[in-house]
């Protein structure tokens, strides 16, 4: 059963009100009242956040056969990553922008898997990558 959270907004409520699991949009409005520590998300943040999982989602469930993709496979992943900068015209973290993922979430991306098996497959020439 889905209950309204008296301490987030209409907004917030309205961002997850498309999302199909009660308990998906409960743990979305969970995410928004954790926020980032400090305070908690606004509701242009949750929809940011909301559209990013769902574009992992999607990226998930793609399938990378190299038959069904064609002659060349091209896998190319850049997700947002935590950084920061002692450049004194650094105007900020990129968290404070949109959600980030840890050195060891970026790990635990299924993206590894499939570049560990690109790299056994005898039919791939080539393999470059920058991962763990």
């Amino acid at each position: 059963m889905f209950r309204r959270r008296n301490n987030l907004s209409f907004s917030h409520h309205q961002e997850v009100a498309g999302i199909e699991s009660p308990e998906d949009r409960q743990w979305w409005l969970d995410r928004a009242l954790e926020g980032d520590g400090k305070k908690r998300w606004s509701s242009n943040k949750l929809r940011a956040a909301i559209n990013q999982g769902k574009a992992f989602d999607r990226t998930r469930k793609v399938e990378l056969e190299a038959e069904a993709l064609g002659k060349f496979v091209v896998l190319y992943a850049d997700p947002p990553w935590q950084y920061a900068s002692n450049d004194p015209y650094y105007h900020g973290h990129t968290r404070d922008r949109y959600p980030t993922l840890s050195i060891a979430e970026l790990k635990a991306l299924p993206v590894l898997k499939r570049v560990d098996a690109l790299e056994q497959d005898e039919d791939v020439q080539h393999v470059f990558h920058n991962l763990g």
